[in-house]
């Protein structure tokens, strides 16, 4: 039921309409599956090449915080490889503070998103609390019978659990971001002009 235009066309009344987003589901590299209205696949090339080009998406009205909970898509050069996740998801920081996920090859669990709030209501920082439930939920590599060595680059084989953020000033700086109610959260950032990835292996 997450449909491709609640991401884009009708961002304002369902994704940024929230505070954080959590999706488990399908994706890679380049994006994530979706129902119709729209093509399905929410691929970068479609929130902009910069914040608020072709317009505002996350984070101009309210959301601070998503979690893609599949494979990918924040795969990059200094991890598995991939190319360079900032190219690819630089349009989303329209004052959204971060977007975290994976960057390899993962697999499906009933636990990520359960496990998250349980450390994020528990004291740890967001970024943190989704390295955590990372941890506990996926093994270190994605080994299996089809690549017994792990899949290859850019999905494999070492599994890391990722984010991204961006920020204007050291004082909206959300890299400790906590879940509203439980610690500080930085101001948004429309069109972040620092980007950074942090990373933790499986």
């Amino acid at each position: 039921m997450a449909f491709e235009s609640d991401w884009n066309a009708d961002d304002d009344s369902f994704v940024d309409a929230a505070d954080i987003v959590f999706y488990a589901g399908h994706a890679s590299p380049d994006g994530w599956v979706l129902n119709a209205p729209g093509d399905t696949f929410l691929h970068f090339s479609e929130v902009g090449a910069s914040p608020e080009s072709p317009g505002d998406l996350w984070g101009n009205t309210d959301v601070e915080w998503i979690v893609i909970a599949a494979c990918g898509p924040l795969q990059d050069d200094s991890l598995n490889g991939g190319g360079n996740v900032f190219d690819r998801w630089r349009g989303v920081f329209d004052g959204l503070h971060s977007l975290m996920g994976y960057a390899a090859v993962t697999y499906d669990n009933t636990e990520e998103g359960r496990k998250f709030v349980q450390y994020a209501k528990g004291g740890y920082p967001l970024i943190d609390a989704w390295f955590r439930a990372a941890q506990e939920v996926q093994p270190s590599t994605n080994a299996d019978a089809t690549f017994p060595g792990g899949w290859p680059a850019p999905n494999g084989p070492n599994i890391f659990a990722a984010a991204i953020y961006g920020y204007n000033s050291v004082y909206d700086d959300p890299r400790y971001d906590y879940l509203w109610g439980y610690g500080p959260v930085a101001f948004d950032s429309p069109g972040a002009t620092n980007r950074w990835i942090v990373w933790t292996g499986t």
